[in-house]
């Protein structure tokens, strides 16, 4: 997937040698293991021509633009995962949350009065949507009630920090009053450079999950993404290798993880696709 950086901030790493901060040593890539794709669902993807609407689409589909030379197509972008594994999916052209069941079958929608984006997941009760519009936030019962909006809409799980000799600095924030270690990334792959590392989640147990993104450098840039596993204490326990990123509409909410498993949305021109790696 080509990206511009901007006013990314590149650093040179190492790729990817994991160590606890206080030892200073760890295993390498070869030692872990590599998570495998273990699912893969697909929901249909319907493009509007100019003379359709939403509602002129089988609400069993999502809906997308076809966008244009100086437009952008627009269409399914947020999702998460509810804990029995239905799947919510921002649905912006028909102002809707779809869900659908773990096998993709659509099961139900939330009629909106604003088109949706961000979809999260706050606890185990609330799911917060986003305007796309206007940025504001609402709340919702699982099952698609309006309710209020918890006090904190997006929990702060940690820090993350460059540091010069090619080394990031991971620190997460406690979970359950588990105390989770700083960690030490250095990374090692001939000519690649670090773009971003973001927590995804810590679960109940501490482990951490991240996504690290890198790149080959330049103005126009090939990146690659890896997700990422460590144990309570900094131990580098396994990895998603190079997930895809051939986005036709570029999503809001990328990657979740609920109970072991990565999810990842990826909408395409045909269809939308929830990628699945279980961890555990």
């Amino acid at each position: 997937m080509l990206r511009r950086i901007g006013a990314l901030v590149l650093a040179f790493i190492s790729y990817p040698v994991v160590c606890n901060a206080s030892s200073g040593h760890g295993p390498t890539d070869s030692d872990v293991r590599v998570y495998p794709l273990t699912q893969t669902v697909s929901i249909p993807l319907k493009i509007l021509s100019p003379t359709q609407s939403a509602a002129d689409i089988d609400p069993t589909s999502l809906q997308a633009s076809p966008g244009a030379e100086d437009e952008l197509p627009e269409g399914p972008n947020g999702f998460d995962v509810l804990d029995d594994g239905r799947l919510l999916i921002s649905d912006p052209l028909a102002d809707r949350v779809a869900v659908f069941d773990t096998q993709g079958k659509f099961r139900q929608s939330w009629k909106l009065d604003f088109s949706p984006d961000s979809v999260t997941l706050v606890g185990h009760e609330v799911v917060v949507v986003r305007d796309a519009a206007t940025g504001q936030f609402h709340g919702f019962t699982v099952d698609g009630q309006p309710r209020a909006l918890p006090d904190d809409t997006s929990p702060k799980l940690g820090e993350v920090r460059l540091k010069p000799g090619n080394v990031a600095v991971v620190t997460p924030s406690p979970e359950a009053g588990r105390h989770v270690a700083p960690m030490q990334i250095t990374l090692d792959r001939a000519g690649m450079s670090l773009l971003s590392v973001e927590i995804l989640a810590v679960d109940k147990d501490g482990n951490t999950y991240l996504a690290v993104e890198s790149t080959k450098g330049g103005d126009e840039v090939n990146v690659q993404k890896d997700i990422r596993k460590y144990s309570s204490s900094g131990t580098f326990l396994g990895q998603v290798v190079q997930i895809p990123l051939d986005y036709y509409i570029p999503p809001v909410n990328e990657l979740r993880v609920r109970n072991g498993v990565v999810y990842q949305l990826e909408t395409t021109k045909t269809e939308v696709r929830i990628n699945m790696w279980n961890t555990k």
